[in-house]
């Protein structure tokens, strides 16, 4: 019997849970070539909404998926959007040579079929910014030569924040101010190097893009998902799934996974309860023990900690409160703010001061309490 909750993989199909506002207006967006910036903490489900805008919209309009994770160097940018490009519009090595010869002066194309079916881009001599720049140019091009607009998902597009001078930035600025049958929706998870790139003057994109922010899932909307999915192994109580919900705080990703959990102990009899919620995830925390080590291992500022320790103990809790300073010892108020804007920057804790992880904060809380 296969689980239904696949937590490790892109969310399609019954998966794909809520989102509906979101997705029109994307796709709205897209159909007026308007540019977005989508940015959310990790696991909140960023991809599966882009990836699903680009089905949406493929018969109408050729879609790009450019994942930028890692992404160090121009040369990098310039290989991964080319990669895209070719994959998305072109079905074979020798069209896809063509078009390059023909777009990309700056660099020599090396082309592969890879396992998977894929071609496999390398740029050799890649003149830098000349070669990105002549990539990003391909896709109006290429727009213009089939007569058919272009949209492009750049994932994790953080990475083009981080070059000395915004250098990658103005040069994707420019070039998207000249493409006429050309939309982006640029995509990442680090919060505070895209906010900076579209509210600070002095950066190419200030006020250039439609900023979205991407939040938590409600728990109306996953009741029919869960319930349907666990009706063939006994079901779910109402009651559990309010437990789920209180553990994964809508986090799509870890509220699948915490299902995953319980679907395989289910699997054999039963339905499935508020205590089997809760010893599903003390059992997944157990497991997530040395990754949620590494994590906490990497805070080395002793203030910074005491502020996770706190809130892991009250989620709710107000951390620039009096009553809290004082109860874990933070010190001054201003310290305080300083080391919650930190634990900001380094994801760790969202805006709200949430946890951007609500299982690590389970672990933390459950760490403390000694219960594993």
């Amino acid at each position: 019997m296969k689980n239904p909750f696949d937590y490790q993989r892109i969310a399609r199909g019954k998966s794909f849970v809520n989102r509906e506002k979101e997705l029109e207006m994307l796709i709205e967006a897209v159909r007026h070539r308007e540019n977005i910036l989508l940015h959310s903490p990790r696991r909140l489900g960023k991809s599966s909404l882009l990836k699903k805008v680009l089905d949406s919209v493929k018969n109408e309009k050729i879609a790009i998926y450019v994942d930028l994770w890692e992404c160090s160097t121009e040369s990098e940018i310039a290989e991964n959007i080319v990669s895209g490009i070719v994959n998305a519009a072109y079905g074979k090595i020798e069209k896809a040579a063509v078009a390059l010869r023909e777009w990309i002066t700056s660099a020599r194309p090396l082309l592969t079929l890879e396992p998977d079916g894929k071609i496999g881009v390398k740029l050799d001599s890649v003149e830098k910014e000349k070669t990105l720049r002549e990539s990003l140019e391909m896709i109006q091009k290429m727009a213009e030569k089939r007569g058919k607009d272009v949209v492009v998902v750049l994932d994790e597009c953080q990475s083009i924040s981080e070059f000395r001078g915004h250098r990658v930035e103005k040069i994707l600025r420019s070039v998207m101010q000249d493409q006429d049958m050309v939309s982006y929706l640029l995509s990442g998870s680090k919060q505070h190097l895209l906010e900076a790139m579209v509210n600070e003057k002095t950066r190419p994109f200030y006020k250039q893009l439609r900023s979205v922010t991407l939040g938590p899932v409600p728990i109306g909307s996953f009741i029919p998902f869960i319930k349907e999915s666990f009706s063939d192994v006994g079901g779910v109580t109402d009651e559990a799934i309010s437990e789920i919900y209180r553990f994964t705080d809508g986090n799509p990703q870890r509220t699948q996974q915490v299902c995953h959990r319980l679907y395989s102990t289910a699997a054999g009899g039963g339905r499935v309860t508020p205590e089997s919620v809760g010893k599903a995830v003390m059992t997944l925390c157990g497991e997530l023990d040395g990754e949620f080590n590494d994590d906490l291992d990497a805070v080395k500022n002793k203030r910074q900690r005491q502020i996770l320790k706190g809130l892991a103990l009250e989620p709710h809790g107000k951390p620039l409160s009096g009553d809290f300073i004082g109860k874990y010892e933070l010190g001054s108020a201003s310290s305080v703010q300083i080391a919650l804007a930190e634990l900001i920057k380094k994801g760790i804790l969202d805006r709200n001061y949430g946890f951007v992880d609500p299982l690590f904060r389970t672990w933390l809380e459950f760490r403390q309490r000694n219960l594993i």
